[in-house]
């Protein structure tokens, strides 16, 4: 089946999911899709355990949408083939990202095999991914342009970058504010 997709709200209501998330669409489906919601409290994902699994296409993609006080949630997400795992673009400035884990290797999920970066950000805030497994994935393992803090712990980034120039790197960031580490 498809994933879960959010698109085209507006109004002064948050969107919320306070329970728990397990989301494992058909390969080729996104995980969780949020596109173009305008509604002033904007989306909060909150419930705990919440995951993600998805093959062939992004995990998590929210572009156009403000994520909310509160923010998005998930002990794991993981993605295996597609153009990007992880998708966050113009998601405003009152709530973050975070991929907790379970306090083990792999356990905040592995984003492997994409054609394009593993994890993109742009124009985002408070992005706080732990015990995650980024690896071949043929543009950057991570991307950040325009990122408003940062932070990734007991993670591994390896294999990720197909060319010489540096454009791609396991790592790479450009205009990175705000507390990063």
């Amino acid at each position: 089946g498809t994933g879960l997709v959010v698109s085209g709200n507006g109004g002064p209501r948050a969107i919320a999911f306070g329970g728990a998330l397990t989301l494992r669409p058909s390969s080729g489906s996104v995980g969780f899709s949020a596109s173009s919601n305008t509604n002033a409290g904007g989306l909060r994902a909150t419930g705990s355990g919440s995951l993600i699994e998805t093959t062939n296409a992004a995990a998590l993609s929210v572009t156009g949408t403000t994520i909310g006080g509160g923010g998005l949630s998930f002990v794991q997400i993981s993605a295996s083939g597609g153009t990007n795992g992880i998708v966050l673009t113009n998601t405003g400035s009152l709530g973050g990202l975070t991929v907790s884990g379970s306090g083990t290797a792999g356990s905040g999920g592995v984003v492997e095999n994409m054609t394009g970066d593993g994890v993109s950000l742009r124009s985002t805030k408070g992005v706080a991914l732990a015990w995650m497994t980024i690896r071949d994935n043929k543009g950057s393992g991570v991307y950040g342009d325009d990122v408003d803090g940062f932070s990734i712990g007991d993670s591994t980034v390896t294999g990720s970058g197909d060319t010489a120039n540096g454009s791609e790197a396991g790592l790479r960031f450009q205009e990175m504010l705000g507390a990063c580490a």
